[in-house]
């Protein structure tokens, strides 16, 4: 598990602007003028996508249809580059990510790439082949399995407590 992560981390830290390129190409466009950045206009979309795959620190300066490029370039490269499929939509996944770098500060270190891969295991929406089970809890670990599933259950039954307080960072 150490191998594969540490190789998606390098893939997509030596890839950035390959998102921009596959968001376009999925969409049959053609590359559009610098995206602005609230507060720092002129941020090319490459450039934002090659910050987020570092951290998250520039998360909140984005606008929310930069958040929804970004979730989307991520999902495309997960599904073109490795066969994995995310089914929810870009918005849930703008809103959770929203809702954990808002509670939770760890977060704002880890690369978008590896907090939306955690995110859309969180809520069994991470289609790589393996039991879903097996795989939150290999990269959930032990407590933090149990409080999602927790929370999940607690979902289900309409009481709808949000995410956990704490993000699992990966094991290096």
């Amino acid at each position: 598990m150490k191998k594969a992560r540490t190789t998606l981390i390098v893939a997509v830290l030596l890839t950035g602007s390959l998102f921009y390129t596959t968001a376009c190409s999925a969409k049959k466009e053609q590359p559009q003028q610098p995206s602005a950045v609230a507060g720092k206009s002129g941020v090319e979309f490459g450039q934002m996508m090659n910050q987020l795959t570092s951290s998250l620190a520039e998360w909140s300066s984005l606008n929310q249809d930069d958040k929804k490029k970004a979730v989307q370039a991520i999902m495309d490269f997960y599904k073109t580059r490795q066969n994995i499929a995310i089914l929810k939509s870009v918005d849930f996944y703008v809103q959770k990510v929203d809702e954990s770098f808002n509670t939770n500060p760890t977060i704002r270190a880890l690369p978008l790439p590896v907090v939306l891969q955690i995110l859309s295991v969180m809520e069994y929406d991470f289609y790589n082949g393996e039991n879903k089970d097996e795989l939150a809890k290999k990269i959930l670990g032990d407590k933090m399995y149990e409080a999602n599933k927790e929370r999940l259950r607690l979902e289900v039954e309409g009481k709808n407590p949000g995410m956990p307080a704490a993000m699992p960072v990966p094991q290096q």
